[in-house]
């Protein structure tokens, strides 16, 4: 993952997900493929993209869901927003179902707090979201805000920038 959230599950040693959770561990690409035409085979309805990581960061998402979208399985992910750019955000834009960014901040200065993540990171992910709905397509872009004792008085104030660049639902 390219955030060091305080308080994912995936990096405390406390809880069973952190003692399993191993962050060289990935799906070789063969293997995926694989899975990916399977899924398509059995008819599955819908994947998912989540869990483990950023899926984004993952090498084999867009031609894995490549294969799961031309199979006639509806795709959806998961993301911090980070590497919602580019060739994967085209293609997510006019193949996926939806997109979910999970979002905790309110500005560049409290998403370093929430994310551990450089200076000027909230702003680019912003940048990321507005791009993305501007490219278009099918996909649903939408926001899962997570609430804290310390962001919960900056709900207002982040749902109305949400929808002005074109957020279509909220996750409170």
């Amino acid at each position: 993952c390219n955030h060091r959230c305080r308080y994912c599950a995936y990096l405390d040693a406390n809880m069973q997900l952190g003692k399993d959770m191993c962050v060289k561990d990935s799906i070789p690409r063969d293997k995926m493929l694989e899975l990916c035409k399977d899924i398509a085979q059995m008819g599955v309805k819908a994947v998912t993209f989540s869990g483990g990581g950023e899926p984004f960061m993952y090498p084999h998402l867009i031609e894995g869901a490549s294969i799961l979208a031309a199979g006639g399985v509806s795709i959806a992910s998961l993301t911090n927003g980070g590497r919602l750019a580019g060739e994967a955000a085209e293609f997510m834009a006019h193949n996926a179902l939806w997109i979910r960014v999970s979002m905790d901040g309110w500005d560049d200065e409290s998403y370093v707090h929430y994310r551990g993540v450089s200076l000027g990171e909230y702003t680019r992910i912003m940048n990321n979201i507005e791009n993305f709905i501007k490219l278009g397509g099918t996909c649903t872009l939408g926001v899962s805000y997570i609430v804290d004792a310390n962001n919960c008085s900056h709900i207002p104030q982040v749902l109305h920038r949400y929808k002005d660049i074109g957020v279509r639902s909220v996750k409170v």
